[in-house]
């Protein structure tokens, strides 16, 4: 089993709930199995475009020989719309960004790791992907991501000049192929700093309930004692 941790934004994002409990089996669910791929590769291949202007093809072989059919086809089925927003692009830099980590209370953070930040005649553009096929952010959770987000570069003299772009690769419905929204952070409502605060303080508590919950799991393991089974019922 891996190790509770807080997840990326974007996926803390996702899974907001009003009920601390799900939030907790949402976290148990990611710490007992990992993501079996990344999405770097793509991330690669967008530096390559930007950068260093190598050609689609050879990006497009690149990411063929993955051996994984299931890998491979998400990944090439996003790089044309990559290659669509890019290929055309003349950056006149084009530079890695550390990842940034915004406190939600409790001694946590949560980690904001965009892939890269670019520039072009005078403007600076900070993208954010988002390769999820279905469910993608929207309503009340592309507020609350875009929310933090805008709080983060504000706060941060490299970033607060960028313009901050979502980048959503998912398909309209399931079967179909991917499509690419761009969306400007600026043209996505924001949430009132009370509202933050109290999506927040679910998610505390449910990170509370899930560190209880596998402790108790790592108790009761051969030649333990028995932890008290009163929190394990919470998620029966």
């Amino acid at each position: 089993m891996g190790k509770l941790k807080v997840p990326s934004l974007q996926h803390l994002a996702r899974n907001l709930s009003p009920d601390p409990l799900r939030v907790a089996k949402d976290l148990i669910a990611l710490a007992k199995s990992s993501p079996t791929f990344s999405y770097q590769p793509l991330h690669d291949a967008t530096r390559d475009l930007l950068l260093y202007q190598i050609p689609y093809e050879q990006i497009e072989r690149g990411l063929a020989r993955e051996s994984r059919q299931h890998v491979r086809e998400k990944y090439l089925s996003a790089l044309p719309l990559i290659n669509s927003y890019f290929g055309g692009v003349r950056a006149d830099f084009v530079h890695s960004v550390v990842p940034r980590y915004y406190p939600i209370g409790r001694d946590l953070v949560v980690p904001f790791s965009p892939p890269l930040i670019y520039g072009v005649a005078g403007e600076v553009f900070l993208p954010w992907f988002s390769f999820w096929l279905s469910a993608p952010l929207a309503g009340e959770r592309l507020s609350f991501f875009a929310t933090i987000v805008e709080d983060v570069i504000s706060q941060d003299p490299d970033l607060d000049f960028a313009n901050f772009r979502i980048l959503d690769f998912s398909a309209p419905s399931r079967g179909e192929a991917r499509t690419l929204e761009v969306i400007n952070s600026c043209d996505v409502q924001k949430i009132s700093p009370e509202r933050l605060e109290q999506l927040l303080g679910v998610f505390v508590e449910g990170y509370q309930f899930a560190e209880q919950h596998l402790s108790g799991m790592e108790e009761k393991k051969p030649g333990r004692p028995a932890a008290d089974d009163s929190q394990l019922n919470l998620f029966d």
